[in-house]
């Protein structure tokens, strides 16, 4: 039941990332604006959610199938990745003025 709950997330986020992608410029291209970093209240979230999969995982390396351990796994890195990504988005948006 969760590897499904899961699983329709991570679909409904990639295609909510196509959509955002496949927008076209409005005319006259974009103006520039400040740099939009990960709001408190987000990275306090993803901090948040990182250190209850950080459980799981030490629970579920204990009882569960290696199988489960992989995808928590993923899950954290995937975190983590948002965090990084968005400072590598920030300094290219910083370039591009």
């Amino acid at each position: 039941m969760r590897c499904a709950q899961v699983s329709s997330w991570q679909q409904c986020e990639s295609e909510a990332a196509l959509a955002a992608q496949s927008k076209m410029p409005p005319k006259g291209g974009y103006k520039a604006t400040p740099t939009m970093a990960l709001s408190e209240t987000v990275v306090a979230s993803l901090k948040e959610a990182e250190s209850n999969l950080r459980n799981a995982l030490a629970y579920s390396a204990r009882m569960e199938r290696p199988i489960v351990c992989n995808q928590i796994s993923k899950l954290i890195a995937d975190i983590d990745h948002i965090q990084s990504f968005d400072g590598i988005m920030d300094r290219v948006d910083s370039l591009l003025k």
